[in-house]
């Protein structure tokens, strides 16, 4: 007939989504974190270009996961580890120090987990809910 949905299958899925989310904030932020050095040593216009245009790819590729993240801690059933938590207020804070535009990162990665806390490591189920 149907095919049944193992809760261990949809655990791993959402684990494995988070990493992926966790790891379009990290790559990013580690290439943002040299910026400075790689804009002193552009000697062209061509190549500070080409560093402008890496630092905003970086930003759009860390907003593509903090989406994923979002959607992954309150879509459905959400998924709130409390690892999960500490992993993005530590990602946020290091974020918000490459200032000025980690900020457009780190802000929201600090603010979202900080106002849904309370839910991270609640684990609720449709029969708790009715």
């Amino acid at each position: 007939m149907g095919a049944s949905i193992d809760v261990g299958q949809i655990s791993r899925v959402k684990k494995f989504v988070a990493i992926i989310g966790l790891g379009l904030l990290t790559f990013p932020l580690l290439r943002h974190l040299s910026f400075e050095l790689r804009l002193d040593s552009s000697d062209s216009p061509a190549e500070v270009v080409s560093t402008l245009l890496g630092v905003s790819s970086g930003l759009m590729v860390g907003f593509v996961g903090l989406m994923i993240l979002g959607i992954l801690v309150d879509g459905g059933s959400g998924y709130r580890k409390p690892a999960l938590l500490i992993v993005m207020l530590v990602l946020g804070g290091l974020w918000i120090a490459s200032y000025p535009s980690g900020w457009l990162l780190g802000v929201p990665l600090l603010v979202y987990p900080l106002l849904r806390r309370f839910g991270f490591g609640v684990r609720t189920t449709e029969k708790e809910v009715q």
